[in-house]
């Protein structure tokens, strides 16, 4: 194995520790102080914007090493036809995602364990505008800049792009730490990597997962 490819293995393996350890260690202790004054959806929003900037540095630090991974087939499309390429990919990740939820919540209700219920709970306690804020903005950023941006690019250096595509779907699955949510996050991660190795643009997969989260945001508080 080459100097590049043992590179992009670290660098999965340490920026994931680092998202799992900071937002672990945060999340501890932001719910020590703020839980039952402001509730678990702002105490996620706070672990998640204590993660950010160590995410993108992994993320920009990804893309000057391996900037030959994931660059899309958007380089010879005009202008317009990027632009709608991009905003039918994002309709994609937000409809799916939706359609896969439905889908698992209502015809699987056996995967709908206590583990599952407190995690979705954990997710909606709050106000809207946190919630928003939390789910919609922050979190949807983090977690694509960590799956897709590094991860995903990360792999792409040194297996096949649809083994790249598998394996961050799989992490993005497992960090979920519940069968169902890891059924769905994974299903959902490999349309939302299929988006981004097709357009090579970090904000499709962003702009997608956030559509999708807010959709099933109002959808559980109106």
């Amino acid at each position: 194995m080459d100097g590049l490819k043992r590179w992009a293995l670290f660098n999965i393996l340490l920026a994931v520790c680092f998202y799992f350890v900071v937002y672990t260690i945060s999340g501890v202790v932001t719910r020590d102080f703020l839980l039952e004054s402001h509730g678990s959806a702002f105490c996620n929003l706070i672990s998640a914007l204590i993660t950010l900037p160590f995410i993108i540095f992994f993320f920009y630090r990804t893309a000057k090493m391996l900037p030959f991974t994931v660059q899309g087939d958007l380089e010879q499309q005009s202008g317009i036809k990027k632009l709608l390429i991009c905003i039918f990919f994002i309709a994609l990740i937000a409809a799916s995602s939706v359609a896969i939820n439905l889908l698992f919540t209502r015809f699987l209700p056996f995967l709908q364990t206590e583990g599952f219920s407190e995690a979705r709970n954990d997710l909606m306690g709050g106000e809207l505008f946190v919630l928003i804020m939390s789910n919609v903005i922050v979190s949807p950023v983090l977690e694509e800049l960590l799956y897709r941006g590094t991860v995903q690019r990360s792999f792409e250096a040194v297996i096949n792009p649809a083994l790249s595509i598998i394996f961050s779907s799989l992490l993005f699955g497992l960090f979920h730490f519940n069968l169902l949510q890891f059924l769905y996050s994974f299903c959902c991660g490999l349309i939302i990597g299929f988006s981004y190795k097709k357009t090579g643009v970090v904000a499709v997969p962003v702009i997608g997962h956030a559509a999708a989260n807010l959709i099933v945001v109002l959808n559980s508080v109106l």
